[in-house]
C-alpha cells in the first residue's frame, strides 16, 4: 500500500511502527535518530514565476527584488521557514512568512500562474522545456541549498521481503 502524507507525519508513524518506510528528503527525515535514511538522488530546486511576471522585463532582476512580491511555499516545508526566513536576510530585508501556504503543485502552480507571486520548487525533475514554456524559472537567482531524496527505515526492525524488494529498486532509481 502507498500512502501520500505530509512527512513529518509520515516519519512519525515510520518511527512508531505504522509504516514499513518512507521516501522524502533526506536530511528532513534524519531528524529522527530511530530512523535510518539511504540518500539516492540530489533534487533540483529553483524558483518559478510567471513567464510575463512584471520583474522580468528589467535590466537586471536582483534577490529584493523578487523578494518584494508574493511568496508561494507549498506545505510540505521545503524550503522550511528557516531557509525563507534566510533568503530575506540575505537580501537585506527582514523576513516575513510567505503569502500563500498550500498543498500539491497544482495549486502553487495556479497561484504563481495568476499572481505575480513567485515560488520555490524542489522536484526530483530537471525544469523541462514545457516548465520553462510556462514559467520563468529561475535556477541559480535565489539560492536555495541542496536537497537530496532518499528513504527512511526504522532502525530497529527487520525488513521483509517486500520492504527489500523496494529498497533495493528505490537505490536504482
Amino acid at each position: 500500500e502507498v500512502i501520500a502524507s505530509d512527512l513529518d507525519q509520515a516519519a512519525r508513524s515510520l518511527a512508531g511502527g505504522q509504516l514499513d518506510v518512507v521516501v522524502g528528503e533526506v536530511n528532513f527525515l534524519g531528524l529522527w535518530s530511530e530512523l535510518e535514511t539511504l540518500a539516492v538522488s540530489k533534487l533540483n530546486s529553483f524558483f518559478i514565476a510567471r513567464a510575463d511576471h512584471p520583474a522580468r522585463t528589467q535590466a537586471e532582476v536582483d534577490i529584493a527584488t523578487l523578494l518584494s512580491y508574493p511568496l508561494v511555499v507549498p506545505s510540505d516545508r521545503l524550503p522550511t521557514d528557516e531557509e525563507v526566513a534566510q533568503f530575506y536576510t540575505a537580501a537585506g530585508m527582514s523576513p516575513r512568512a510567505p503569502h500563500y501556504r498550500c498543498d500539491g503543485f497544482s495549486l502553487v502552480r495556479t497561484l504563481v500562474l495568476n499572481t505575480n507571486a513567485i515560488a520555490p520548487v524542489v522536484t526530483y525533475r530537471q525544469a523541462t522545456a514545457d516548465m520553462h514554456s510556462q514559467f520563468w524559472v529561475m535556477e541559480n537567482l535565489i539560492p536555495l541549498r541542496e536537497y537530496v531524496l532518499g528513504l527512511a527505515l526504522p532502525r530497529s526492525a527487520d525488513q521483509s521481503p517486500p520492504v527489500r524488494a523496494f529498497v533495493e529498486l528505490f537505490k536504482g532509481y
